[in-house]
């Protein structure tokens, strides 16, 4: 692939991984917020269990899918599915309770997982290993960029009294619309053939026997392992925290999105 067009494509999925992320950072604080609000911080572990054991039940349903079909038409499918569930849930906040605070936190996290993981699925399908090498660190910038953006755009968009929390939703939603257009475009440009299995820096059939012969790959599951133990004790103790000094939804979703 010339320079110039790996330049090109490069500046385009960073600009999709930016979206994702800052999407999602839109409604993350909101799902926490609104946790609090009809829950309370009790509920957060519950809320995480019920979140791994749909994944979990997700995953096989997920790759058979895959297996079958297109995988850029998945990813354009779960955008528009995702984006009209958080338009349901919005619908549905004002009869908002416990039960439906936790559907909503379950659904947000199952859109993350789901929407980073087609990203670099995707991604690594259509490079070769040269080129992942050379691209794959500055289009994973986009996702810190997102990030940053998505959580000062919440915040303000709050705090400035714009939106109400709720209202975060349907930001996320019309953004995942935008990812949707952007990623349409890039299948409509040829920017999304897939390159031979054998020429991806990750072999997409290795599976566990790639993990079991690659210290690295070992290494870096431990560390995720770890990480994803250790990620909901912490929130928990800080949501915990939260939930004892501010007690308007509006006050908690700003915090939490600076934060």
């Amino acid at each position: 692939m010339p320079n110039s067009l790996l330049f090109r494509r490069s500046m385009v999925l960073f600009a999709n991984f930016l979206l994702i992320i800052l999407a999602y950072y839109q409604v993350k604080s909101a799902s926490r917020a609104l946790l609090l609000e009809y829950g309370g911080s009790g509920l957060f572990p519950y809320a995480w269990i019920l979140s791994a054991f749909t994944l979990l039940g997700l995953i096989g349903i997920y790759h058979r899918i895959v297996a079958s079909v297109p995988r850029v038409a998945v990813v354009l499918g779960s955008l528009l599915i995702f984006a009209l569930l958080l338009c349901v849930f919005r619908f549905l906040t004002p009869s908002f309770n416990a039960t439906s605070a936790i559907a909503f936190y379950v659904v947000v996290d199952i859109c993350s997982v789901i929407l980073v993981e087609q990203f670099w699925s995707l991604t690594n399908s259509i490079s070769t290993a040269n080129q992942g090498r050379s691209s794959f660190w500055f289009v994973g910038t986009g996702g810190l960029v997102g990030g940053l953006l998505g959580g000062i755009l919440a915040s303000e968009l709050v705090d400035g009294q714009y939106l109400a929390p709720a209202d975060l939703l349907y930001v996320c939603a019309a953004v995942l619309i935008v990812t949707f257009v952007l990623n349409s475009f890039m299948w409509l440009r040829g920017m999304y053939d897939e390159v031979p299995n054998e020429q991806n820096l990750v072999a997409a059939d290795g599976g566990w026997r790639a993990l079991a012969g690659n210290p690295y790959l070992l290494l870096i599951a431990a560390l995720l392992c770890l990480s994803q133990l250790a990620q909901p004790l912490v929130e928990y103790q800080f949501l915990s925290a939260v939930e004892q000094t501010s007690t308007s939804l509006e006050d908690r979703t700003v915090y939490l999105a600076r934060l």
